[in-house]
């Protein structure tokens, strides 16, 4: 029998909701998301659903062994999914939607006979009336929410002002503690792949000094170093807003142990 939810379990989710999503049994994740919609005849709290990386939502495919699937993979951009059907019919088809849905993926086009099709439920009955016997028809899967990043080695970046270092460098970072641009909560943002000698950069740090509600205080913007090979299983997702570099936020606290100062960026020297 599924697990019924209380309203503690709601904030608990709401709280935790990108860690719940990586399932190790998706089976049971997606009877609790059931259960969450039926229970509270609500929609799903779209700020922290994220969805499962490509390589992932790929190998649950092929482990799952589902009915028509012939085979999936990922574009090579590793940005969508696709799998091919043969004799597909639309039992099938729903099937596999729903399941890769509780991945966070949506079907975006579908391809038969070579004819490309916006994914609408006009396009696949035309698909399925004029399909024969062992036709392939290729599906193609999108994004639906925040998508997982893989990051298990090297360094990330975060900028923060010098007065935050204190409370950084004894307790590490926190959703609470970060300074950011934009108002999203239980957040932390990192750079990767990033020089720093960018003038975009520059510019960054300049736009998080000038909207910092304390920057009279403030002389130095540091950039933060963080060493992922000392970070225990934190989950990273893509942050698509920022154009400048590779950039990643995750929900999961961040350790003192693993941060040290890369460089101190001067703001404002007549800081009080």
């Amino acid at each position: 029998m599924s697990k019924q939810f209380t309203c503690d379990d709601i904030d608990l989710i709401r709280e935790q909701y990108p860690i719940v999503n990586m399932w190790s049994d998706d089976y049971y994740a997606y009877i609790a998301y059931v259960n969450l919609m039926e229970q509270y005849h609500s929609e799903p709290i779209l700020e922290f659903l994220s969805t499962v990386n490509t390589d992932k939502t790929v190998e649950e495919l092929k482990r799952r062994n589902l009915k028509g699937v012939v085979k999936a993979l990922k574009t090579e951009d590793n940005n969508k999914v696709v799998v091919v059907f043969s004799n597909l019919n639309k039992s099938y088809l729903d099937e596999v939607n729903k399941y890769i849905d509780t991945f966070g993926w949506f079907p975006s086009v579908i391809k038969s006979k070579n004819v490309v099709y916006k994914y609408s439920e006009v396009n696949v009955l035309k698909v399925l009336s004029n399909i024969k016997l062992n036709d392939e028809v290729t599906v193609k899967y999108e994004a639906k929410y925040n998508k997982e990043v893989i990051v298990d080695e090297g360094f990330l970046y975060h900028v923060t002002p010098d007065i935050m270092w204190p409370k950084i460098n004894h307790a590490g970072l926190t959703p609470k503690t970060q300074s950011k641009l934009a108002n999203h909560p239980g957040r932390i943002y990192l750079l990767y792949k990033f020089k720093d000698k960018s003038s975009d950069i520059a510019n960054t740090i300049q736009s998080l000094f000038d909207n910092y509600e304390h920057k009279k205080y403030v002389k130095y913007m540091y950039i933060l170093k963080i060493d992922v090979s000392k970070l225990k299983n934190n989950k990273f997702f893509e942050d698509p807003n920022f154009k400048i570099c590779d950039a990643v936020w995750t929900n999961e606290n961040i350790p003192p142990y693993a941060i040290s100062i890369y460089h101190k960026v001067l703001v404002n020297p007549d800081a009080e």
